[in-house]
């Protein structure tokens, strides 16, 4: 009996690594993808890279490939999200971030966001534009540095030098917890996924997560909300000015 268990199990991991694509067929998928878009079939094009995506192959490159291709058609949500998703990996591609901006001058709503004070502003960028895995490495050093400026403290017999070493442990420390806390929202902000681009030609934002509530006012294609919270099908949105209202799961995507 233990045997034929284990026989099962392997065939079951067996069939499933044969059903997963290999980064090398993904890849290779992928370049096809490129060679439509090259031939200016966009259609095929993001056919392809939505397939590979859906395999769990994904990448800030692949991302990008299927925003433009959407563009291409004039899908222009489709392209927002993407591009979006793009820069959320890889947030220093220029392209992605210009492309972003002009297929967001193409939709309907304008929408003028709160004025924040500057270090608000700051602390935003720090954390949605540095990838987690950038401060990781932000952490490291810092705590190399910290542990070295520690041991020179202890071993050292300057006293000139075990001051700087003692300045030093102070600055650092303080900078890795600054750093860890800026990695710890920088993840949750990723993995929340708190973002998402309307993808409804139209929709009506309601006042409470109910179809026969009052109507607050109307979004279109394209626009980016911040998910607050999700109820029986509906999420409550802040907009970038302040307003609030709930619209239904099915009308947004999230990023």
């Amino acid at each position: 009996m233990k045997k034929d268990l284990i026989l099962l199990l392997s065939l079951l991991l067996g069939t499933m690594a044969l059903a997963t694509p290999s980064k090398a067929d993904c890849e290779r998928a992928a370049k096809k993808g490129d060679s439509l878009y090259a031939a200016a079939n966009y259609e095929d094009a993001a056919a392809t890279y939505e397939n590979i995506l859906a395999s769990g192959y994904v990448s800030a490159d692949l991302y990008y490939n299927l925003a433009g291709a959407y563009y291409r058609q004039d899908r222009i949500p489709q392209a927002i999200l993407n591009y979006e998703r793009a820069l959320q990996l890889k947030p220093g591609i220029k392209d992605a971030s210009d492309n972003l901006s002009l297929a967001y001058s193409k939709t309907q709503d304008r929408i003028t966001p709160l004025p924040k004070l500057f270090i608000v502003r700051w602390h935003h960028s720090l954390v949605t534009k540095v990838t987690p895995a950038t401060w990781n490495v932000i952490c490291q050093l810092l705590l190399f540095l910290l542990l070295a400026s520690l041991l020179v403290m202890l071993l050292s017999r300057s006293v000139s030098l075990r001051k700087g070493a003692l300045a030093t442990l102070f600055a650092s420390g303080a900078l890795f917890i600054v750093a860890s806390l800026l990695l710890f929202q920088s993840y949750n902000h990723r993995s929340a996924h708190r973002d998402a681009i309307v993808m409804q030609s139209s929709v009506i934002v309601k006042a409470s997560p109910e179809e026969r509530s009052t109507d607050k006012f109307l979004l279109h294609a394209g626009t980016k909300v911040e998910v607050d919270e999700s109820l029986s099908g509906w999420n409550k949105v802040i907009l970038a000015d302040g307003n609030t209202g709930w619209l239904s799961s099915q009308s947004i995507e999230r990023i």
